[in-house]
């Protein structure tokens, strides 16, 4: 499927930086929208059950699937989630994997307020790159890039390298 308008999928493990970087890219790009897929799924009644010991929502990904999938078909959103095999192949042009270190990750979950458990199991996840190897698996090694966002001037470069790839796209159309 060929868009005028590419539907970039900004992965990685909760408190490496999606959301900022998303609002930063929108910015420069106010031709994209932006999609939070919880909020999404929390709007259009995509929740199945609560995980109590991990304090979130577990998604039908079905219904999600189903509502969703005709809102990014036509291109143009950046899709801020933590899962990357959860949208159809031929829906996402590009995805680019948020990570950071796991020192500053503990420090932003606990911000959040996030619970021992639930901080544990995101830091596990980055360790031993759980959310990578799965965009890989499921996009293939050329669709996926890693960016490192740990500091001001990473939002800055990771927000450049995300609207070049954006502009390229788009001049291909």
């Amino acid at each position: 499927m060929s868009r005028q308008k590419p539907n970039v999928l900004i992965a990685g493990t909760p408190g490496t930086g999606k959301t900022c970087i998303c609002r930063q890219v929108v910015k420069h790009l106010p031709h994209l929208q932006v999609i939070d897929v919880s909020h999404f799924a929390k709007s259009n009644d995509c929740i199945e059950s609560h995980d109590n010991e991990l304090d979130t929502d577990i998604i039908d990904e079905d219904m999600l699937d189903n509502k969703l999938s005709p809102v990014i078909a036509e291109g143009g959103y950046l899709i801020d989630y933590h899962s990357p095999d959860l949208f159809p192949k031929e829906l996402i042009d590009v995805v680019f994997i948020i990570r950071c270190n796991n020192t500053l990750l503990y420090d932003r979950l606990k911000a959040r307020g996030y619970n021992e458990e639930k901080i544990t199991t995101n830091i596990e996840c980055e360790i031993f790159e759980t959310i990578a190897e799965e965009a890989v698996e499921w996009f293939g090694a050329d669709v996926c890039h890693q960016l490192v966002n740990e500091k001001d001037e990473d939002l800055e470069t990771n927000c450049q390298r995300i609207c070049d790839w954006i502009n390229k796209y788009e001049s291909k159309s």
